[in-house]
């Protein structure tokens, strides 16, 4: 019951997530610079660049944050796609339908946002989203958590401490969610304590790790819990969202205003030494996605062959790690706010296509499908 509430929450916002996903971002303050960030893109007047004395100890600076943030990138997609390796019944398989729509509801909501931005006050809509978001990332935080707690607290216990609770307004959460009643256990009695104590500290302090903690949480819940279908879908999804990104990032304000009102725990988050670096989590969770899928793609092929190995899957897992590192590169270079996607679709796409073609096991890439109306010989069929 709990993972069917995170699912309805979790797939609802992915929209709304990836919409202010979007650039790598670094911000600092200095008498000549002002890098102002909230999420998506750097607003930046002439650049200041550091005097030979600071040169050594600022790039130590970059490299300490940017490293910090490719860890933390590439900690969800791995726990993730491992977590999503057999692909439970619960998790959330998108159609061909729901990807062709991704980009067109991302820009509507975008849009959206612009203009409520625009005309609205900002303080209240910024409150109500970092109360949903908030909300979210406890959900998040719980779900990531109790699995461990549980392998932590002796059975003896937890089945001592197992109650249900009936939830008030039943009627209404069994309408929405399915829920009537929550079974109540030391672990999860656990879990729960731990998550909201995170989003307190998140909402009196806004800091850094708290933010950091939901960013990773969500992260791994939606790796875990949302499918691609098939590698068409992915491939629809992933050359929509290049195009999406190429049109708000440099061809409207839009993206630029929303980002400089937009204030909400949907990015990664590292100090340095004036300002942070910042990353979204769109670029966690939709090349992760894909990337999860690739795993299950090489589960698929050794059915057929027991010594294929997971070449799909750290392929995928390695241009994402080089798509990031040439984001940072260019931004560092150019000085310029960067769409992630810009590099990480060409990288995760092309670098597995590129594989199956040299392999000759390209067929098989475009015909397979993980969803669950998927014809019983399309997923263990092995096309000639």
């Amino acid at each position: 019951n709990i993972t069917t509430t995170l699912r309805t929450l979790l797939v609802s916002p992915l929209v709304l997530l990836h919409s202010h996903h979007s650039l790598l971002n670094q911000f600092s303050r200095s008498s000549s610079t002002y890098y102002h960030c909230q999420s998506l893109r750097i607003i930046a007047a002439p650049p200041h660049f550091p005097t030979t004395t600071h040169t050594m100890n600022v790039s130590a600076d970059l490299i300490q944050s940017y490293s910090a943030l490719l860890t933390m990138a590439c900690l969800p997609i791995l726990i993730g796609s491992f977590l999503a390796r057999h692909k439970p019944s619960h998790s959330e398989t998108l159609s061909q339908k729901d990807v062709f729509m991704f980009p067109v509801i991302g820009s509507v909501v975008l849009f959206s946002l612009y203009l409520c931005f625009k005309f609205l006050p900002k303080e209240w809509l910024n409150y109500l989203l970092q109360i949903y978001f908030a909300l979210l990332g406890i959900g998040a935080v719980f779900k990531v958590l109790n699995p461990l707690v549980s392998r932590i607290v002796p059975y003896s216990w937890t089945k001592k401490a197992k109650s249900e609770v009936q939830l008030p307004f039943s009627t209404i959460t069994n309408y929405l969610f399915e829920i009537k009643t929550v079974q109540i256990t030391l672990t999860r009695i656990i879990s729960f304590v731990f998550a909201a104590s995170v989003g307190l500290f998140y909402f009196q302090t806004k800091h850094w790790v708290a933010n950091n903690i939901f960013g990773e949480a969500f992260s791994i819940s939606s790796i875990e819990l949302i499918s691609l279908g098939s590698f068409t879908n992915g491939a629809i999804l992933l050359i929509g969202l290049f195009f999406y990104d190429i049109f708000w990032v440099f061809g409207t304000e839009v993206m630029v205003t929303v980002a400089k009102s937009f204030d909400a725990p949907i990015k990664l988050i590292w100090p340095r030494a004036q300002g942070y670096s910042l990353l979204g989590l769109g670029d966690i969770v939709i090349p992760g996605i894909f990337v999860a899928q690739m795993l299950r793609f090489d589960d698929h092929l050794r059915r057929t062959n027991p010594s294929h190995g997971n070449i799909y899957f750290w392929t995928c897992f390695v241009s994402y790690i080089l798509g990031l590192v040439a984001t940072v590169a260019v931004l560092t270079i150019f000085q310029a706010g960067q769409p992630a996607l810009l590099y990480l679709v060409p990288a995760c796409l092309g670098s597995v296509t590129l594989l199956a073609l040299v392999r000759g096991e390209i067929k098989e890439l475009f015909a397979y499908s993980d969803a669950p109306d998927a014809p019983a010989t399309e997923k263990t069929k092995r096309s000639d």
